[in-house]
């Protein structure tokens, strides 16, 4: 089972104790702006289940998120 836990600006992905994918991200006044994400397997929706742990989070705070990578974007167009 994939699991994430957020530290130091990084919201990490693991799985069995390896880390599997990441984002990273900047916090700012009430933005939180998504800088890079990182899936290291493919196929097992890594990405789109960082994405739901940095959305998650920063609803939790009352955040504005601007995504800034690409796959960020693109999932953020998809949620619209």
């Amino acid at each position: 089972m994939i699991s994430t836990k957020i530290e130091n600006h990084t919201i990490l992905a693991t799985e069995d104790n390896e880390v599997v994918g990441k984002i990273e991200f900047e916090q700012n006044n009430s933005e939180f702006r998504i800088l890079h994400t990182y899936a290291y397997l493919s196929g097992k929706g890594i990405g789109s289940l960082l994405m739901d742990a940095a959305i998650k989070y920063a609803e939790e705070k009352n955040l504005t998120i601007k995504p800034i990578c690409s796959f960020a974007v693109k999932y953020m167009e998809r949620m619209k």
